[in-house]
């Protein structure tokens, strides 16, 4: 019995381990692909998914209980070992009296993400595959300020892959299912800011805040966590502006990349780097976002109404990624 046993598990020891080997080389081979597919799109060349690991990398988000954080920008970060949150927040000596937080378990990154078990297991369809490579080769083409970065990479991500599979029927669908995710994270993230500006200007004690809160994030999804709402709003707070400008192009994926490789120096300059405090990064940051935001509703007002110029005054030319409008 024993010997059947022993037997027995080393033929599903060696069934897991071919089955992961053929999963690496499936993945490879559409990694590849993707990658050659969105060099029409300007993507650059990347060295994400090239290399395989066995770990991933945790990271755990925190911040104090008394605010509500814009995105994962505004917070604190720790890259822990532990995968359980109770053993990062110990790691990490964060106190969970003190700070709310949320553990990112094997995360994906620009800048040199490998292929882990973790990632194959999670992400088993080739959408699902698609679309990260494509986000995250997005990160190491583009360069903007990060709210918008990963907003037009969420966009970009199912356009594309939809583009790649043969899937544009199901684009429509695919795209307003996920405007109304975002639009709902966007209204929960300002229902809480607004009730942590009262806290802020003293207008409600702690104990009625605490209590307030608590009912906002009782039910799913929204029980995640505060933390995990702010890292959602990451995504979330230009989805909105970056659907409408999708649309305005007529779905054109190129032109829609071409707009946001190509804007005017004196617009975006260069996206704010990593100099000096968190905090100062993320004021950059959003500095840079509102020039941006501003310009590219003047995009769109151009794509969707070019006929409301004045009769006989010129309508203003925006160049952008060597197309002239309107």
């Amino acid at each position: 019995m024993r010997w059947t046993r022993l037997v027995l598990g080393l033929t599903l020891l060696i069934l897991n381990i071919g089955a992961a080997s053929d999963s690496l080389i499936e993945f490879r081979n559409l990694a590849e692909s993707v990658k050659q597919f969105s060099r029409q799109y300007g993507f650059k060349e990347t060295k994400n998914f090239r290399d395989f690991s066995s770990t991933g990398q945790h990271c755990l988000y925190y911040h104090p209980k008394s605010r509500i954080p814009f995105s994962y920008l505004d917070m604190s970060e720790k890259f822990v070992s532990s995968a359980i949150l109770s053993e990062a927040l110990e790691q990490a000596r964060v106190d969970p009296d003190r700070y709310d937080a949320w553990l990112y378990i094997n995360m994906v990154f620009a800048g040199g993400t490998k292929i882990t078990p973790a990632f194959l297991k999670k992400k088993k369809s080739q959408r699902d595959q698609a679309e990260t490579i494509l986000h995250e080769d997005w990160h190491d083409t583009a360069n903007l300020p990060y709210h918008l970065e990963e907003a037009s990479g969420e966009l970009i991500k199912i356009a594309g892959a939809a583009t790649f599979l043969g899937q544009e029927k199901e684009l429509d669908q695919r795209l307003k299912e996920k405007l109304n995710w975002e639009n709902s994270v966007n209204q929960k993230h300002a229902e809480l800011t607004a009730l942590a500006e009262l806290l802020a200007e003293n207008q409600i004690p702690k104990p009625e805040y605490f209590t307030k809160k608590a009912a906002l994030i009782k039910y799913w999804p929204w029980n995640e966590g505060i933390t995990k709402i702010a890292h959602w709003h990451s995504y979330s707070y230009y989805f909105p502006l970056m659907y409408r400008l999708f649309y305005a192009t007529g779905k054109d994926l190129h032109k829609f990349t071409q707009i946001l490789l190509n804007l005017p120096p004196n617009i975006n300059g260069n996206a704010p780097k990593w100099r000096g405090s968190a905090k100062q990064y993320f004021h950059n940051t959003r500095a840079a976002e509102i020039r941006i935001e501003s310009y590219l509703e003047q995009i769109i007002q151009e794509f969707t109404c070019p006929k409301s110029h004045a009769i006989g005054q010129a309508p203003p030319l925006l160049n952008w990624g060597g197309f002239i409008l309107p």
